[in-house]
């Protein structure tokens, strides 16, 4: 476990090894990240943050809470 500091509070991160993605589909992500980026509105903060979340999501990255119960039960018991 890592723990990186911010503003005078530490971030766990579980390091996990890395994921690779093909090519195609990574520079797809990276396209729509930085359309997102270039297009965004700052009277609607709260849509710049759902559509960065559902761009990292198509690219197959979510957070543990996204887990099912049953596969979060199986791994801490391991």
């Amino acid at each position: 476990m890592m723990v990186l500091p911010t503003h005078g509070q530490g971030i766990e991160i579980d390091m996990q090894p890395p994921a690779y993605l093909d090519n195609e589909t990574y520079f797809a992500g990276i396209d729509r990240l930085e359309n997102i980026a270039r297009n965004f509105e700052p009277a609607a903060p709260d849509d710049l943050r759902t559509r960065i979340i559902e761009a990292v999501g198509d690219l197959g990255v979510w957070p543990k809470t996204c887990l099912p119960l049953s596969v979060v039960i199986e791994t801490e018991a391991a």
